[in-house]
């Protein structure tokens, strides 16, 4: 952003003041992790100039803050030291917008449009439900930490080796991930034995690389949907031939590690259907894509036979845990400790709110199914309601309960339409190869992200699948904007 020296006073002089106003409030705060945010605020100020630095720390900051959660238990606020960098970002894009508007060149964007609407739609219909303004700010805290991203995907200047970079960051984040697990399942996991008997822990979950969200768990299961993708796209670099087939089965092997420890039995779905979406993206013909299948199948097959094999391993039935697991995600048996299950609290979501065209419409309001259990907010009305009944099980039950079936559509309106756009610009002319490798990446992400948001509550309750997700969405923006500027032969 290039100011004029008395623009740049004036910014600086508003920030020095600012933080003068609050620096006492921090420091006399009893919290530590809210005194080590103050150079989390310094780091802040001095990228304040360079937001492509900024978006690489908060994206590496929120991606591996887990590795702090794992080894050390009562770091997990640091996670905030991530949502200040975001802020600081927004505040450099919106600033950059305002004070250089003739120079940025962007276009509207329908995917940035729909989820700028839903941002709004909370506001409105939260308000309009009386939510208190705490939970409210938590609400739009937790759902959209990283809209700056989306802005930043829209209005930076393009440049061809970003989509590049982007594939290499999550390619190093995924290397970072088996080891990590392997010390989880070895060192992390026997301890959450121990309060395992009293408490209703997956024991396994406590294996979760660095999407951890506490240290006895949480976040397996967006760890196997980011391992899926980097699985799929290993499989696509192979096809595409950026990497050998020894490269391809070495990384494939590595790779799949965590998913054998922590046994996520939806990930062999996760994968198969993800290969699916890649293999329909593919421009390539019969023949090529049924041998793409099949490496798909056997990926797949082996991560159900591995969990199989550890299933009896424990000395478990094979025949009485499927039984068991199906009758807790569909069947009639709760979840865990909750009454309902992934299809049930559907279903009851339905029939307590049929009667109600309002509700129905329009939910209860942000965060009316928030257990409460982090701290920093009261149980949800819906959560009192209904305790101990997991209203807010999955993200498609919580964003239902809270916005409605309206809020619903236009929550999954900008995934579903990043989806589309992305199988469209997998088989495009007119991008580079790299770009089509990214968009077929993408799309299988973005597929296999709208049937997460049934599987659990990881977009809200998770800030490295926050993040993930949100990317997706950017990462489609950024496509676009190469698409558009290629086609037109002009940047924006």
């Amino acid at each position: 952003m290039n100011l004029s020296p008395a623009k740049h006073i004036v910014l600086t002089t508003t920030v020095a003041l600012i933080y003068a106003l609050i620096i006492q409030k921090i420091i006399a705060s009893d919290s530590i992790m809210i005194v080590l945010a103050v150079p989390g605020l310094f780091l802040g100020f001095f990228l304040f100039n360079n937001p492509v630095k900024c978006f690489w720390i908060l994206f590496y900051g929120a991606m591996l803050a887990g590795i702090a959660v794992s080894y050390i238990p009562g770091m997990y606020n640091l996670r905030w030291g991530v949502n200040l960098l975001s802020v600081v970002l927004a505040v450099y894009l919106l600033l950059n917008m305002a004070f250089n508007r003739r120079k940025i060149k962007f276009r509207s964007n329908i995917i940035f449009f729909l989820f700028t609407a839903f941002l709004f739609y909370v506001i409105i219909f939260s308000i309009i439900n009386n939510i208190p303004t705490k939970q409210l700010i938590i609400s739009l805290k937790n759902n959209f930490q990283f809209f700056p991203i989306l802005l930043f995907f829209l209005t930076y200047p393009l440049f061809p080796s970003f989509s590049s970079q982007i594939i290499k960051a999550f390619t190093l984040i995924a290397f970072v991930q088996p080891p990590i697990a392997l010390w989880q399942y070895f060192f992390i996991v026997p301890k959450v034995k121990d309060i395992a008997q009293t408490q209703s822990t997956a024991v396994l979950d406590a294996v979760n690389g660095t999407f951890g969200t506490s240290w006895q768990g949480g976040g397996s299961g967006i760890y196997a949907l980011f391992t899926c993708i980097i699985l799929i796209g290993i499989l696509i670099a192979y096809d595409k031939k950026k990497i050998n087939r020894v490269k391809f089965v070495l990384f494939s092997l590595y790779f799949l590690i965590p998913l054998f420890l922590n046994e996520t039995k939806a990930a062999f779905i996760f994968m198969l259907m993800g290969s699916i979406i890649a293999i329909f993206s593919v421009q390539a013909g019969f023949l090529k894509k049924f041998l793409l299948g099949c490496c798909a199948l056997l990926i797949s097959s082996t991560m159900l036979w591995f969990t199989l094999q550890m299933t009896t391993s424990y000395g478990q039935n094979i025949s009485k845990t499927w039984r068991s697991t199906l009758s807790y995600n569909i069947g009639e048996s709760g979840y865990g400790q909750y009454r309902l299950n992934r299809l049930t609290c559907l279903i009851f979501w339905w029939n307590a709110n049929k009667k109600s065209p309002i509700e129905l419409l329009i939910g209860h309001g942000a965060d009316a199914t928030i257990s409460g259990e982090d701290g920093l907010s009261n149980p949800g009305k819906i959560t009192l309601r209904y305790p101990l009944y997991g209203t807010g099980l999955t993200t498609a039950s919580q964003v239902l309960w809270e916005m409605g079936i309206a809020g619903f559509i236009l929550f999954i309106a900008p995934f579903a339409v990043s989806f589309k756009k992305c199988i469209y610009f997998a088989k495009s002319t007119i991008l580079s190869s790299q770009d089509r490798f990214f968009a077929i990446c993408n799309s299988s992400g973005l597929g296999l992200t709208l049937l997460f948001f049934f599987y659990n509550s990881s977009f809200r309750n998770s800030q490295p699948a926050n993040l993930l997700m949100t990317i997706m969405l950017g990462v489609t923006i950024w496509i676009d904007r190469q698409h558009y500027a290629l086609k037109h032969e002009k940047l924006i």
